[in-house]
């Protein structure tokens, strides 16, 4: 009678720490460099953003319509 989660839990094996100095870690794509944007990160954002525009352009200009 009781949960499992007071249970001992194993200990995960040796070779699936985080950390493993065998795997590279994985370098993060470049941005060209005539883009006003320092990194990969900040072109990504923006990017995402106009699809936020995009998908509710549809939405508003039927809105803007019916008025």
């Amino acid at each position: 009678m009781g949960s499992s989660a007071g249970a001992k839990q194993t200990p995960p094996p040796p070779d699936a720490q985080k950390g493993d100095s065998d795997t590279p870690a994985a370098e993060a794509p470049t941005v060209d460099s005539r883009l006003p944007y320092p990194n990969f990160r900040e072109l990504f954002t923006l990017k995402n953003y106009w699809k936020t525009i995009r998908r509710n352009e549809k939405d508003s200009g039927k809105l803007l319509l019916a008025r």
